[in-house]
């Protein structure tokens, strides 16, 4: 039984933490990096320039959750 709440406890704890990185872009920005790096090391262009559309669009994504919470509150 204490496996199956840890097991739970730990399964929303890990949605609730991908939903918050989601909405801050914060997502976006480490999976843009990622990118951009890998086709700067692999010398493919359209991946590093995807990555850097990535990281862009999760900058963007930052401000407007920041502008969000700041508006609601």
């Amino acid at each position: 039984m204490k496996k199956t709440k840890t097991f739970i406890i730990t399964a929303v704890g890990s949605i609730v933490i991908y939903e918050a990185m989601r909405k801050s872009g914060l997502l976006d920005r480490l999976t843009g990096e990622i990118k951009k790096r890998v086709g700067h090391a692999t010398n493919d262009p359209d991946l590093e320039f995807e990555g850097m559309i990535d990281k862009g669009k999760g900058t963007v994504k930052g401000w407007v959750h920041d502008l969000k919470e700041t508006v609601e509150s």
